[in-house]
């Protein structure tokens, strides 16, 4: 933290000759005091705090929230998260309305297969891409009808991609079937039991670099190794990253975390602002550390933007 202290002494109507000019910011105060008597002296603390986290060009952080606008707008302004997921027309429009562009939406196609066309069509429209939960594992769509659905996205003139999520390795021979009959599928893994690197690393090699965009974690099981997955996505040429949370409870106090290491990691650039604390001292012995007051936080018009290895 950078500290820099400014001692200033300030009378009523005049100001003495122990007066001290800091960068025009001090101004005599008038006191109903007799003239040329001690008012306080002033010291001053900077800081620099985090004001919000940046995405970089290359790599999005995309969230499957809990449907509320407010963790909507959080993620996206405050934590550098680019894309979200919705699951419904209302989710869409809340994310919408929080400033998401609709290339950065990916729509839930849900797990019954009868309804993915009505969603594709009906609900989500175009959108940057849709994703189909465990498919295969969850025994709601046959590779036929995987085929057929990713098909139809195709000839209907949307290029969007369709990201398809497994953890089950015996189900990999069932969706590379899948992938050499379509052109428009990627494949992610959502493998959140134990240290999922090994985990990531097959789903590469079963399905090439070219159709492996990212995988998912979940806020809660994953505390604690966020540093090791970004930097492990990172390893993989992985240009998505994608976090689950199921539910509210842990997200201000997690989210928070999660966007340090994916700083740390090079998925975010930091940006601070500048604060001045001010502390008086209207005791005749300024020396004493207790005889200093706080008096106010104010936020500076100085910003920067950081990344890891310029702090």
């Amino acid at each position: 933290m950078l500290v820099v202290i400014i001692s200033l002494l300030i009378s009523c109507d005049n100001i003495t000759e122990n007066e001290a000019k800091i960068n025009s910011e001090i101004t005599c105060l008038k006191k109903e005091i007799k003239p040329l008597a001690l008012s306080y002296l002033v010291k001053y603390t900077y800081y620099w705090e985090v004001e919000n986290y940046i995405p970089v060009s290359n790599k999005k952080l995309g969230i499957w929230l809990p449907h509320d606008s407010y963790y909507y707008s959080l993620a996206k302004n405050k934590y550098g998260f680019s894309m979200i997921s919705v699951q419904y027309g209302d989710q869409l429009a809340t994310a919408i309305n929080s400033g998401y562009l609709r290339s950065n939406i990916m729509g839930i196609i849900p797990n019954n297969h009868l309804d993915a066309y009505h969603f594709l069509d009906v609900i989500f429209g175009q959108l940057g891409q849709y994703y189909i939960d465990e498919p295969i594992e969850k025994v709601r769509y046959s590779p036929d009808e995987l085929v057929d659905f990713a098909n139809y996205v195709k000839q209907s003139g949307n290029i969007s991609p369709i990201l398809i999520g497994g953890y089950s390795t015996s189900a990999i021979q069932i969706y590379q079937w899948v992938k050499n009959r379509t052109t428009n599928t990627f494949f992610m893994c959502d493998e959140y039991e134990g240290d999922q690197r090994s985990y990531w690393t097959s789903w590469l090699n079963a399905y090439g670099p070219a159709r492996v965009k990212g995988n998912w974690i979940i806020i809660d099981d994953d505390f604690g190794e966020f540093y090791d997955l970004l930097g492990h996505a990172n390893n993989l040429g992985l240009t998505q990253f994608w976090m689950f949370t199921p539910n509210s409870g842990n997200i201000d106090e997690y989210l928070p975390d999660f966007a340090d290491k994916a700083w740390k990691t090079n998925w975010l650039v930091k940006k601070e602002r500048r604060y001045r604390v001010e502390f008086r001292c209207y005791s005749r012995d300024c020396s004493i550390d207790d005889n200093w007051e706080y008096y106010e936080t104010v936020p500076l018009q100085e910003f920067r933007t950081l990344t890891y290895n310029q702090e």
